[in-house]
């Protein structure tokens, strides 16, 4: 016969199995979000010629495409900041914050709109419906561009470790290489960061940009 001590153990036993597994999916899933990424479009290698973006002719570019409502994106701009006092003279500049359709430019200028413009020197642009970014092939929050001053591209992808975490990682040691020398081979790296667009927004840029074709 089984002791009357036996039933109480067992209960505990089974509690903290329980209790294990449930903290072993928790960091699973944690896991899992923080080295997500969206969806990939198609990146371009040269400065699309349909873009209404100015790059510079006499130095390198730099884009972030960012989405105002991305809480992810404020440990790309604490990368940034970090990086900003290596960035050359020359160097243009220019954040492209996402404007859904049938959303208004208040709706842009948030928190993340607000930091970004106390960075010296750069330049913030509202890309209306998201037609910048599509012709960037940019998916996600956080993506980061840079173009030699021939409009090839050096470098496609993100800043952090991974998302919303801020710290010294490979994309980010990349980009500053480049920057400082413009020969450097291009290279990509995932971005973990939230869309900048859902499938139903994309479909929509799809047909506004078929539609000025």
């Amino acid at each position: 016969m089984l002791s009357k001590q036996y039933y109480p153990n067992l209960f505990w036993s089974s509690l903290i199995a329980l209790w294990l597994a449930a903290l072993a999916f928790g960091f699973h899933q944690l896991s899992q979000y923080e080295f997500s990424t969206a969806r990939s479009l198609d990146a371009t290698t040269s400065w699309p010629s349909e873009s209404k973006l100015t790059p510079s002719t006499d130095g390198p570019t730099l884009l972030i495409f960012l989405h105002p409502h991305c809480p992810c994106s404020q440990a790309t701009l604490s990368e940034l900041e970090r990086q900003q006092r290596y960035w050359p003279k020359n160097l243009r500049v220019t954040f492209v914050f996402i404007q859904v359709q049938g959303m208004s430019e208040d709706w842009v200028k948030t928190d993340l709109w607000k930091r970004s413009s106390r960075l010296s020197g750069v330049e913030l642009t509202i890309d209306k419906d998201g037609r910048e970014a599509y012709l960037f092939g940019a998916s996600s929050s956080g993506e980061v561009r840079l173009f030699n001053k021939l409009g090839q591209s050096l470098f496609i992808g993100g800043v952090t470790p991974s998302r919303g975490h801020e710290g010294d990682s490979a994309p980010g040691q990349s980009l500053l290489s480049r920057l400082e020398n413009n020969t450097h081979e291009p290279c990509e790296y995932p971005v973990f960061g939230c869309e900048l667009f859902d499938n139903q927004e994309l479909e929509q840029i799809q047909a506004c940009c078929q539609a000025k074709d």
